[in-house]
């Protein structure tokens, strides 16, 4: 079989200073990453454009395409530049200070002051909970006044510079995107990311918004990128359905998801946005701590195991490394160990899904998809082969999670790279063709070659119109 085809389930890792080598991303790519995500929370532009650089000529050089990911860092509240780290006890008082006014509480020398990139006087009240840095550091709210947060320390530890700040249960007032957003969005925009995930979605306006920075930027001949919905917050949730309408994708980011709302609720959540996302025929992503362990140790937890493993259960189409291969000791062991976990499970009768309800007005190409999916089950088919200009055809039919690989073939690179990122998905490239017959028999001859499918088996063709027309209308049993 094509070391194309490694599993359905596609694995996401984060490119940082253990993995920005043009190596590393190279044995990445072998190990089983299929899209390469760029936090940009961190680093410079100059930074970001070498990862981007490595990550594309590491992809050209295996021929084995990688999608890149911008994530834009969004309204995540965060400590401001320490000098150092700064050493806190349990039981004692700190204040937190919006940066730049540290100065003006220094004479309150019995306290420690933590500068914060944001006014938490605003919106904080006596008795809260403030979580530091992925809730390491408790605190609890004892006075709010005009110019500062005093709160006291629940356990020790040490809080160092641009660690995130949380506030349980309480809506603190951000813009979805910021200033720096923006000016992020512009490079990633011009440097032809694959996709633009948004932190801290609270409702679809927030993806509306970003689209429309996107069409404001003058794009030379390039595909947009997709517009994936990060939901870490409780309002994210409770939006969650136009949310899905109007992204293109959605990021289960658990670490602040499991900050915001009780940890135990997580789970049930994952699920439900799974589920959500099946049914919309939009890639969803589950990230966060799943082999956290491995930032440290060259073996993961059995916890860790069974976290992926539950997450390729639930039928994520991907799930994504953050520590593990940003700044872990172990990247491409880590990547290594995710494929195996996400082999074994796709192999196991638990991978299996019962039929995905389609709605009741579904569209002909719903039901043209469908059909393709009931054929192939049916007639034991070798593979399903789908042509398609926007993807979607593809997604439709990927929805529904056959046991058959999906071989599909588009005309532009940015859509083979976005159709990484949706499960059993193996894109490849075809010029336009004048006919249907012709786009078939290329298509065909292209699977045959890269050892995806042979002489003599059934396969399951879904096809449009020729010539680049958009539009599905033909679904046939072909033997090859």
């Amino acid at each position: 079989m094509s070391r194309f085809l490694l599993n359905n389930t596609k694995i996401i890792c984060t490119i940082g200073p253990s993995s920005q080598s043009r190596k590393i991303i190279k044995d990445l790519i072998l190990a089983g990453m299929r899209g390469a995500r760029l936090n940009f929370s961190h680093g410079n532009y100059k930074h970001h454009q070498l990862l981007i650089d490595n990550i594309r000529q590491a992809s050209k050089n295996l021929n084995m395409p990688c999608a890149v990911i911008q994530d834009l860092q969004g309204s995540k509240m965060r400590t401001g530049i320490l000098r150092e780290p700064v050493e806190i006890s349990k039981g004692e008082e700190i204040l937190l200070v919006k940066t730049g006014n540290e100065d003006k509480l220094l004479k309150k020398e019995n306290f420690k002051i933590i500068p914060i990139q944001y006014n938490l006087s605003s919106g904080v009240q006596k008795g809260d909970t403030i979580l530091i840095d992925d809730g390491l550091i408790e605190l609890i709210a004892s006075q709010v006044c005009r110019d500062y947060v005093k709160a006291r320390v629940k356990n020790s530890g040490t809080i160092s510079s641009n660690k995130g700040v949380n506030v349980p249960g309480r809506e603190m007032r951000t813009p979805v995107i910021t200033a720096k957003d923006k000016e992020d969005l512009q490079f990633g925009l011009k440097a032809n990311v694959d996709a633009v995930a948004l932190s801290f979605v609270e409702s679809a306006e927030d993806i509306k918004y970003l689209k429309r920075l996107i069409n404001q930027h003058k794009l030379k001949n390039q595909t947009k990128p997709l517009v994936i919905a990060k939901i870490e917050k409780q309002t994210g949730l409770k939006n969650i359905d136009e949310i899905i309408r109007e992204a293109d994708g959605i990021m289960v980011a658990r670490g602040d998801l499991g900050l915001e709302i009780p940890a135990a609720d997580v789970p049930v959540a994952q699920k439900e946005i799974i589920n959500k996302c099946l049914v919309s025929y939009k890639p969803v992503i589950v990230a966060t701590q799943m082999l956290d362990s491995m930032i440290r140790n060259p073996r993961p937890t059995r916890a860790e195991v069974s976290d992926v493993a539950g997450a390729v259960i639930d039928h994520a189409d991907c799930l994504m490394l953050s520590g593990e291969t940003a700044f872990g000791k172990y990247p491409v062991e880590s990547c290594r160990t995710m494929a195996d976990v996400i082999s074994k499970v796709e192999k196991s009768p638990y991978d299996n899904i019962k039929d995905v309800l389609l709605e009741q007005r579904a569209s002909d190409e719903e039901a043209l998809a469908h059909a393709a999916w009931s054929l192939a089950l049916e007639i034991k088919a070798r593979a399903i082969l789908a042509t398609t200009i926007s993807g979607k055809t593809a997604r439709m039919i990927a929805r529904f999670r056959p046991e058959a690989p999906i071989i599909v073939t588009c005309q532009d690179e940015s859509i083979q790279r976005q159709l990484l990122l949706s499960w059993g998905i193996v894109p490849f490239i075809l010029p336009k063709l004048k006919s249907v017959d012709k786009l078939i028999s290329k298509a065909v001859g292209r699977a045959k070659k890269s050892n995806l499918i042979r002489k003599g088996d059934k396969i399951v063709i879904i096809s449009g119109q020729p010539a680049g027309q958009a539009g599905t209308n033909l679904v046939k049993v072909h033997n090859v």
